[in-house]
């Protein structure tokens, strides 16, 4: 087998494994084991056609799409793993800190929500001096909720179209 075939059958199988939300040894494991699973396919197909590059691209038709075999794989990553290298892998930080600021500017948003709800349903009058928590603070804690709100889900949906392409 010359180095052309074997580049081109390994680069098959890096690509099916390169963007699987697994650890690194993981990954590597999977990636000696499938190749080594090409590379029997690959003789079996040599043998039966007798030319190399015919023998490689039937044993990636054999094999499957890089897309199929990565979805597939994916499923056999645990679910924990995948958590933590989600959380904790290397990679893009800049999701975290607008999770993080999203979750923070929800929290101190429904600071200013829930004294101003609590005034508005309490049965006694609302006095002047609480105008200014109903008609300003009110308004403010909503508009910092829904910023923390989309700052989350901006992050959370970055991360998921990140990790798919």
């Amino acid at each position: 087998m010359n180095d052309a075939v074997l580049n081109d059958l390994t680069a098959h199988v890096v690509l099916a494994i390169e963007a699987l939300p697994a650890s690194r040894a993981r990954r590597q494991q999977m990636q000696e084991e499938l190749l080594a699973h090409l590379l029997d396919i690959y003789d079996d197909e040599l043998e039966r056609l007798q030319d190399e590059q015919a023998a490689a691209e039937r044993a990636k038709q054999r094999f499957g799409r890089a897309d199929d075999l990565r979805s597939e794989l994916a499923t056999a990553v645990p679910w924990v793993e995948r958590l933590i290298l989600l959380i904790c892998g290397k990679g893009s930080i800049m999701w975290r800190w607008l999770w993080i600021v999203g979750v923070l500017a929800v929290f101190v948003g429904m600071g200013f929500v829930f004294p101003a709800v609590a005034k508005l349903r309490s049965p006694a009058p609302i006095m002047p001096n609480d105008r200014f928590g109903i008609g300003v603070l009110l308004p403010f804690g909503v508009v910092v909720t829904l910023l923390g709100l989309g700052l989350f889900g901006y992050s959370l949906l970055r991360v998921f179209r990140a990790r798919r392409c």
